[in-house]
Order: structure tokens, then C-alpha cells, then sequence
């Protein structure tokens, strides 16, 4: 009997422990998505600044985007239904292009460090329904969000990163 009261401290901690790493886990995915979308009820929007990518491991190179689709506004809203929208800015690709480009919804895994986006192309400009794909968070702040992805198609692969910056 003895032995096993010797034990209870260290179940006890290890319990503790256990417990306190999933709240920070939870707290990650709170943290990040008010980053990403703002507080609750509210909403934040993002702007692309930059980006870059690979093809088959080769050399990371620049990925230049026509003006039209850089001033585009990727909103995410933190309310129950977590939507997401692409709307056109100031230029269009497309003069007949609708202002909504792309809408769904989004969602960060536990740790806060993948993004989930399910969306739905409206016209050519999209940008998450192209990537159909988990999207790994390498940074976000107040300031700055990090995206990067990549995908395979046959034997091909491609990479990319994206910077985007807070616009409200």
C-alpha cells in the first residue's frame, strides 16, 4: 500500500500536466483565430503583399501576381459560421467579374498552426478554393499573416509561400 501512495504525487502532476497542455493547445487555436479574424464577432482583412515558390524542389523563386489580383480583400469573420471572403479591390481582372470572387469558411486545427479553408470560386481570382489543401500557419500577428502549401500533381510537386498583410 505504501509503494502506491508513493505514486499518487507523480499521477497527480502527470494528470496536471496533461490537462494544462491541452488548454494551451486550445488556447493556440483562440489565440491564432483572433488574430486571424479578430475577437468575437468581428472580422479582420488581409491583403496580399508577396509571395514565392518552388516547382520539384528547385530553386524558390518569385511569384509575380498581376495588380488586379494583389488589391484583392481576403476577410475572415469570427462569428459560429466562421466565413471567409475573397472580394475584388479597386482593379478587376475582369471587368465582368462579380466584386465577391470566393466565400466559404474556415478553421484552425487545435494548435492553431493549420488552416482549413473550404471555399467556393466565384470567378477567376480565387485563392483558397485553388489550393483545395491544408494550409500551414508559419506566421501570424496583429500585423502579418504567413501561409505556405504545398501540393503534388502526378510527379510534380510545387510550393508556395504567401505574406499578407492586415488591412483593418
Amino acid at each position: 500500500m505504501k509503494p502506491l501512495l508513493s505514486l499518487l504525487p507523480i499521477v497527480g502532476f502527470l494528470i496536471i500536466a496533461d490537462s494544462c497542455s491541452k488548454e494551451q493547445i486550445a488556447s493556440a487555436a483562440v489565440t491564432n483565430g483572433a488574430y486571424l479574424a479578430g475577437a468575437k464577432g468581428l472580422s479582420r482583412s488581409w491583403r496580399l503583399s508577396s509571395a514565392t515558390g518552388s516547382y520539384n524542389g528547385g530553386a524558390v523563386q518569385p511569384i509575380n501576381y498581376y495588380e488586379c489580383y494583389l488589391d484583392n480583400i481576403l476577410t475572415f469573420t469570427n462569428n459560429d459560421a466562421q466565413g471567409y471572403e475573397n472580394l475584388e479591390g479597386a482593379t478587376k481582372c475582369d471587368f465582368n467579374d462579380p466584386q465577391q470572387v470566393e466565400a466559404g469558411n474556415w478553421a484552425l486545427t487545435a494548435d492553431g498552426k493549420t488552416l482549413l479553408v473550404k471555399a467556393s470560386s466565384i470567378s477567376g481570382e480565387n485563392f483558397f478554393s485553388f489550393v483545395n489543401a491544408p494550409i500551414t500557419v508559419t506566421e501570424l500577428n496583429n500585423f502579418s499573416l504567413k501561409l505556405s502549401y504545398s501540393v503534388t500533381n502526378g510527379s510534380d510537386s510545387y510550393k508556395r509561400d504567401f505574406v499578407f498583410v492586415k488591412i483593418n
